[in-house]
């Protein structure tokens, strides 16, 4: 499993982008399926990632945005992807950016991970390593790493391969999540700069830095998936990426043709680019138009592990594998729901077949509704044409929302006692 971190929809060169070159994700994408309506449940990081990791909208445990430094995020009674495999025997480890927790009991290896090498803040400068350039953040489990110097990319890369290669004979789980390309802002080593032509001073935009981040990126993937087929298990070994929420405009993402970027609840902050490679399962190139989510994800790595998921937990992650895998049909999932709320976007949206529901008290609109077919960029609301389906689409995220508080609630109400 890899994860980019603020990658723009549009940002590789198999989406279409005019200026990235990403030459290992196109070979990804050509080797399996690549998603076009591939959606995260929130548009921010630390929601983002617990959904895929618990199979669940964080919502029902009271998480609806970024982690609060200092604090744990996932409850500790949440149980998180790499436990359940554990009980099939799978190796784990979580290598780059954490942002689900940093007090005791809440830290990768206390959450199912063997191994963790990364950040467990959501951000770092990329050659000092450090929170905001103050605190040191760079960590192997517990204790601070002083690796200055190094870009942390090629630094998450190297230990990615070193745990496949140390691996190798038995089944393991790797969750790789790059900070690239997320801010701050900083140029990689010049060979990942030479694709392009640029020196250094040349690259003095956030748009340029932007690009050549993900193409250290991309070389960084490219190196994981050569350790794999080195290792001789590249054929036997499934392979899944895709972006925690859409990119941030300022630090030069691109979401085209999509409205929005991060931290917003527009399609150009929750959908994102998403690859699948799983040889004999899926037969490249393939493309998925089905809309898809990534907690869906969740579900497949555990079917794929032979995990049979507890029947006392209510998980929203469904079964989409159909829709992609060879051989086989499957229905998409009927209603995608997003709340998000911050500076940028409060408010809520629901998709459900082409139509698009949107509340965003942060410009005013209330429950516009858009036909993403025919108008993708969410311009033009069409909530007049089709009353009947507005409201029926605002009774359906009213009830969601009141099963998932009331999960919460009741929960907190049980603690208290």
């Amino acid at each position: 499993m890899i994860m980019s971190d603020d990658h723009g929809y549009q940002d590789l060169g198999c989406y279409g982008s005019p200026d990235i070159i990403s030459p290992n994700l196109d070979k990804l994408a050509r080797q399996g399926v690549r998603f076009t309506d591939f959606y995260v449940t929130h548009p921010v990081c630390t929601a983002s990632r617990a959904a895929f990791l618990t199979g669940r909208y964080p919502d029902r445990f009271g998480l609806k945005g970024l982690a609060p430094r200092g604090h744990d995020t996932v409850p500790h009674d949440e149980k998180l992807l790499p436990e359940f495999l554990k009980t099939r025997g799978y190796k784990t480890a979580a290598i780059g950016k954490w942002h689900l927790g940093y007090t005791s009991g809440g830290t990768p290896e206390e959450r199912g991970f063997d191994e963790f090498y990364g950040l467990l803040e959501g951000v770092a400068t990329y050659r000092t390593h450090l929170y905001h350039g103050k605190e040191p953040a760079l960590f192997d489990g517990k204790e601070v790493v002083h690796r200055e110097g190094e870009y942390l990319t090629e630094i998450f890369t190297d230990k990615a391969v070193e745990f496949i290669s140390a691996n190798m004979k038995k089944p393991f789980f790797l969750y790789l999540a790059y900070n690239a390309p997320h801010y701050p802002m900083h140029v990689p080593p010049q060979k990942y700069l030479d694709p392009y032509g640029f020196e250094p001073d040349q690259v003095n935009n956030n748009r340029l830095k932007y690009m050549t981040m993900v193409t250290a990126m991309d070389h960084g993937i490219g190196e994981v998936l050569d350790a794999l087929e080195r290792n001789g298990v590249s054929d036997n070994t499934l392979v899944i990426f895709f972006s925690d929420n859409g990119g941030q405009n300022d630090v030069g993402g691109r979401n085209t043709p999509y409205r929005g970027e991060k931290h917003t609840d527009w399609e150009g902050g929750i959908r994102v680019p998403a690859i699948v490679r799983w040889p004999g399962k899926i037969t490249g190139p393939k493309v998925c138009r089905e809309p898809v989510m990534s907690m869906d994800f969740f579900e497949l790595i555990c079917k794929a592990a032979h995990v049979k998921l507890p029947k006392n937990i209510t998980f929203d992650t469904h079964d989409s594998s159909g829709l992609f895998l060879d051989g086989r049909k499957g229905e998409p999932r009927r209603d995608f729901f997003f709340r998000y709320g911050s500076k940028r976007f409060r408010g809520n949206a629901m998709r459900r077949d082409d139509f698009k529901l949107v509340s965003d008290s942060t410009s005013d609109t209330q429950n516009a509704l858009y036909n993403l077919s025919q108008n993708p960029s969410e311009s033009s609301d069409v909530s007049k044409q089709h009353p009947e389906l507005t409201v029926e689409m605002i009774r359906a995220m009213e009830a969601w929302s009141k099963t998932i508080e009331s999960e919460y609630w009741a929960k907190r109400r049980a603690k208290r006692k």
